[in-house]
């Protein structure tokens, strides 16, 4: 079976059509963000909902890298079937970074760039829900100086260090995927079976540490952009838990994307309903580990009971919260475990994707739970900014992922797993 080494019109006119929705969206979210901020919720609300809204379209980036390294390790033909669309979204890195730097002005010390005052002498209780303003240990030391957890953490917890790893992360992460995908076109481009077998090999080279970086920078990642909004609170399972996150985000977008071009060419000549049984099975295994490695830190802080772990469950479920806590237990594990364990649910399309797609709905539920908890502790509230900020960052990320798809062919050229699809169902 050969590949094509062009995308033809007919999926470019999908991918356009795609891009063309995505922009729109983006923009109108744009819009709406600056409307609402300027005229009712604020730059404080605007930066807590940006975050929100920036860690759920993050993980499409950072997961699909590690899902791509995986399957470079592992191998499998369910890797072959979403090659292309990890590339495509771990592609979107670069974009992510610079969609990164309005986190920046969640610290104090950037208040005059956006015409706020600086508050010096107010205590951490006064200043908490100050604007705009999104990590309490950022503030000046004139503030937290009658804090001793703070001050403890300071060696850690500081703007300069903090900006530091993020840097070296992002670079790290870019880097990572910038080389697999040059890798991937050039194998795409050789014909000699040997250099080929080479080039994986460099890919699985990479790869193999790439997994352990990635360990090691979401640690720093998740305790640096979402577990510090609440610095007196720790979790040694939480960087465990916001890590998989990245992994179930992708493998539900690779189910959707992969059931958005199923019928055009070339999936629908490679594809199988097999293709989707086994993603449906990845994302059920995922949907399970991640309701284990949830409920664990639950169990294992609420038997300890101990002052500085406790209030981060009592504040999400209380006032409101609980409403969103149990939609989690359901929606993020009940349904989709029920409906994932039947076999012909993950080989029809028509139903997988809804599936996946519903998954993605509960990632931003059990975000804005984790980050709009921090700030609304004990009283729910939801704002407006909350939707038009995910429009923005979804609709645009989604805009620069479409547009990484029409740049190469949609099945990778020359890969051993071809040789493997009669066999598996096609």
């Amino acid at each position: 079976m050969s590949n094509p080494t062009e995308i033809p019109a007919v999926t470019l006119d999908r991918i356009e059509t795609g891009r063309t929705l995505a922009l729109r969206i983006a923009l109108g979210g744009l819009v709406g963000s600056l409307v609402i901020a300027g005229l009712f919720e604020g730059t404080g609300q605007f930066l807590r909902s940006y975050l929100a809204s920036y860690v759920w379209v993050f993980a499409f980036g950072l997961g699909s890298l590690v899902l791509l390294m995986i399957q470079n390790i592992s191998g499998g033909v369910w890797g072959y079937a979403i090659r292309r669309l990890l590339e495509a979204a771990a592609g979107t890195l670069p974009a992510l970074a610079v969609l990164f730097l309005p986190v920046l002005l969640g610290f104090t010390g950037l208040y005059d760039m956006i015409g706020e005052k600086q508050l010096i002498t107010k205590t951490v209780e006064e200043h908490h829900f100050e604007a705009p303003r999104l990590y309490e240990w950022a503030v000046p030391d004139a503030v937290i100086q009658n804090d001793p957890i703070l001050q403890r953490k300071s060696g850690y917890l500081n703007v300069p260090f903090w900006i530091i790893r993020s840097a070296i992360s992002f670079a790290l992460w870019i880097g990572m995927a910038l080389w697999l995908i040059n890798l991937s076109d050039k194998q795409d481009r050789e014909n000699d079976p040997s250099r080929r077998a080479a080039i994986k090999q460099r890919m699985q080279a990479i790869s193999a540490p790439g997994i352990l970086i990635f360990g090691l920078t979401i640690m720093f990642i998740s305790t640096d952009w979402v577990m510090s909004l609440e610095p007196h609170w720790y979790s040694t399972m939480y960087p465990v838990i916001f890590g998989f996150s990245q992994l179930l985000s992708s493998m539900a977008l690779a189910i959707i994307a992969l059931v958005a071009f199923y019928d055009v060419s070339p999936f629908d000549k490679s594809m199988s309903r097999n293709h989707l049984r086994d993603l449906g099975s990845f994302l059920l295994g995922f949907v399970i580990f991640w309701t284990y490695i949830s409920f664990s830190q639950f169990l294992l802080m609420w038997s300890a009971n101990l002052k500085e772990e406790v209030p981060y469950y009592i504040a999400r479920t209380t006032g409101g919260w609980e409403i969103i806590t149990t939609i989690l237990g359901f929606g993020h594990f009940l349904l989709p475990f029920l409906l994932l364990l039947f076999r012909e649910t993950k080989r029809r399309k028509e139903i997988i994707w809804k599936i996946a797609a519903f998954v993605l709905v509960m990632r931003f539920f059990d975000i804005f739970w984790q980050v709009a908890g921090a700030f609304h502790h004990g009283h729910l509230s939801i704002h407006l900014l909350d939707l038009s900020t995910l429009a923005m960052l979804g609709g645009a990320w989604t805009w620069v992922y479409l547009g990484n798809i029409s740049k190469r062919p949609l099945l990778p050229l020359h890969d051993e797993r071809e040789d493997s699809l009669p066999i598996y169902g096609v």
